[in-house]
């Protein structure tokens, strides 16, 4: 998962916490993946880092923009 992560084939919007998959994983067993919320852990200090999420996702030319 942290390599598809790294290869920009998932990504994670900031603001909603969805998983959004690559269109080239969409025929693999990755595509039960699309549309999943995250759960963040209760502690803030374990939350993943909002600035890097977005980062991420705009890398991925094929998400939906994030508003």
């Amino acid at each position: 998962m942290h390599t598809l992560f790294d290869l920009n084939l998932i990504a994670i919007n900031p603001k909603t916490m969805m998983v959004h998959i690559s269109p080239i994983l969409k025929i693999t067993e990755y595509r039960i993946l699309e549309g999943i919320k995250l759960r963040v852990p209760e502690e803030k200090i374990c939350h993943p880092k909002q600035e890097y999420l977005k980062q991420r996702f705009d890398q991925c030319k094929w998400c939906p923009a994030v508003e």
